[in-house]
């Protein structure tokens, strides 16, 4: 069992401990203390905290709110390491949008949220109606004995039964999903994860290559301009004026290479460096700049 002392202090000193580690050292502490943590899809709040085994005597200082009832808990998240060939816990309905309480819980634990995108593709909206043929269907999957217990329960009168039902229910999944759609392991949802953020990355890099693009032919309609702006700038003999028309030389170059016109921009630049050769500050910041190279 660990230093309970130990835990005591890495507790009260966990937002200075997780503001110093880097991402894996903090999913590794987390790793460390918890197992479960139980939330409440209805109001979006961490009902409930389930440290390792070693840790059970500080359950009481890790609670982070009382539950009304057991069944309140309305989805699980497994924080300890998973076997990728796992299947994934049922999805709760409304983790499409999640509600401010849940998002600080995201950023607590480091949650990734392409994780949570990933599997959010099989939530329904929160309180959308679930057709009857759908309920039937899943009723119909419970045993003899665990219809009968269900319904012992009622009698007794128990609260949030229908809470701890639907949820029950809801690991069958629809009729119409149990048909066509094939159960995702955790390896499938990591898989999905890697994918959408590759696209991501696609998409970031095609939407700054047009904006490239639109700047350069903005630039080209005003290139003899932007020549003698250059010009006009290196004439302030001033260290910023120096550096801003190093900037726009390169852009100039850049446009150069999109029209594939590099010799005349090199005839350019040429007279520029043969009338202000000896102003060396600006000589070496083109150097600097990859512009001249003698």
């Amino acid at each position: 069992m660990p230093d309970l002392e130990w835990a005591v202090e890495l507790l009260q000193n966990f937002g200075q401990i997780r503001d110093a580690a880097t991402l894996r050292e903090r999913r590794q502490i987390i790793h460390t203390l918890l197992e479960t943590v139980h939330l409440d899809a209805e109001r979006g709040s961490v009902v409930a905290i389930e440290p390792k085994v070693g840790f059970t005597p500080l359950s009481g200082m890790m609670s982070a709110g009382e539950a009304e009832d057991d069944s309140s808990a309305d989805n699980i998240i497994i924080l300890s390491s998973v076997d990728e060939s796992a299947f994934e816990p049922p999805v709760p309905p409304g983790l499409r949008t999640l509600t401010p309480a849940l998002e600080r819980f995201v950023e607590l634990f480091d949650v990734d949220e392409d994780l949570i995108q990933v599997a959010a593709e099989r939530s329904s909206e929160l309180g959308g109606e679930i057709s009857d043929d759908d309920l039937r269907w899943a009723i119909g999957q419970l045993s003899t004995e665990e219809r009968d217990t269900f319904l012992l329960r009622l009698a007794k009168g128990e609260p949030h039964l229908s809470l701890a039902l639907n949820r029950r229910l809801g690991t069958f999944g629809g009729a119409s999903q149990s048909e066509t759609a094939r159960r995702r392991t955790v390896g499938d949802l990591f898989a999905a994860t890697e994918t959408l953020q590759e696209r991501r990355h696609r998409e970031r890099v095609a939407m700054a290559e047009a904006r490239r693009i639109a700047e350069l032919k903005a630039l080209a309609e005003r290139e003899d301009e932007a020549w003698r702006e250059a010009d006009a700038l290196i004439q302030q003999s001033q260290a910023k004026a120096y550096d801003e028309a190093v900037r726009l030389l390169k852009r100039l170059e850049d446009l150069a290479e999109h029209q594939n016109r590099r010799s005349a921009f090199e005839g350019h630049l040429g007279q520029i460096h043969d009338r202000y050769s000896r102003r060396s500050a600006l000589i070496r910041r083109l150097r600097e700049a990859g512009l001249i190279h003698q």
